[in-house]
Order: structure tokens, then C-alpha cells, then sequence
């Protein structure tokens, strides 16, 4: 999207084919899309990501995701990393991932702070990373967590205020959070 023209330009194809569930991060000048289900929704559970360069508008396989085979986890960058959270992959997950785009190469975190869930929003403020709200057992959440890649540590914040919410939308402005949809 050009907002200065206020038009959408198409792209270069994403090269994983047609997914649901997928998740995202950029680092930098970067664009990272991977795991998800292949073919939609009911396709099978997928561990690839790809990085999207804007300046050669191409695509380039990078590293397999180094855990399960997973859907509807939550991603953000924190930094000049980025972090896969939780998700689904035959139950729900509570785990934290890192990835580094200069080595390429995905590391095991702490786990997530509250229950195992799906459909998370996340944002990244300063050097900390923000993820809650999203489903677990059938049950929409409110809960929010800090993440600290410094310490490798995770801390429980104030509930979302709207009540419990699942499958939103997030992000940050100015060191502030936002939430909706």
C-alpha cells in the first residue's frame, strides 16, 4: 500500500503457496511470513519462512522453523530479531522462538508466560515485546505478558480492559499499544 498515492501496488507472489494461519515479523528493511496451513484452512501444518525483500521484490526460502510443524502462532521483532509464539501443532503451545536473520537460524526461549493459546497479538515497545488476548480451549483470553529478550524472562502486565478477545488485530505507535478489531 502507497499511502502518498493511496493505492495498492501488486507484488511479487509469495512463493509458499496459499495459507491460512500463517504468522509474520519484519526485521529491518525485511518482511518474514511463515508456518501456517498450506492451502488454507484444513491443509496440513507447515514449518517454512520466507523473507521478503521490498527493494528487489523477490523472495528467498530461509530457515525451516526449528520446532513443530505449527499454525496460528503469534510473531513479532523485537529488535533486529524476530519471535515466534505459541500457536497450534496437535495442542496448544507455549513456546518462544527466536529467530536470527544474520545467522539464520532459529533458538528455543523461555515459554510464554500464561496458558498455551492461538490467535495472539503481539507487538513489539522499545526492547520488550507485548503478547495476549487470542483463544485457548475454545475460551478468548485477556491476559497481556511482557517478553524481555535480555533476560530471557516473561511478566505478567494489566489484562486487556475490553474483556476477553480473540483472533484481533495489534500494534504500536509511539510507545503505546493498540488493540481491536
Amino acid at each position: 500500500y502507497d499511502p502518498a498515492a493511496n493505492t495498492w501496488i501488486e507484488k511479487a507472489k509469495f512463493p509458499g503457496g496459499p495459507r491460512s494461519g500463517a504468522m509474520a515479523f519484519a526485521i529491518g528493511t525485511k518482511a518474514y511470513v511463515g508456518t501456517g496451513e498450506a492451502g488454507g484452512i484444513g491443509g496440513q501444518s507447515t514449518k517454512d519462512l520466507w523473507e521478503y525483500d521490498q527493494v528487489a521484490n523477490s523472495w528467498t526460502p530461509k530457515a525451516d522453523f526449528a520446532g513443530s510443524k505449527i499454525k496460528n502462532a503469534t510473531g513479532i521483532s523485537i529488535s533486529d530479531k524476530g519471535y515466534l509464539v505459541c500457536g497450534w501443532a496437535g495442542a496448544y503451545k507455549k513456546e518462544t522462538w527466536e529467530y536470527d536473520p544474520f545467522d539464520d537460524t532459529w533458538s528455543k526461549r523461555a515459554d510464554f508466560g500464561g496458558n498455551g493459546r492461538t490467535m495472539g497479538v503481539g507487538f513489539a515497545i522499545g526492547n520488550a515485546g507485548y503478547i495476549g488476548t487470542g483463544e485457548s480451549g475454545g475460551i478468548n483470553q485477556k491476559d497481556f505478558w511482557q517478553y524481555e529478550p535480555a533476560t530471557d524472562t516473561w511478566t505478567k502486565k494489566a489484562d486487556y480492559g475490553g474483556g476477553e478477545i480473540g483472533w484481533s488485530a495489534g500494534f504500536a505507535i509511539d510507545n503505546e499499544g493498540y488493540l481491536g478489531t
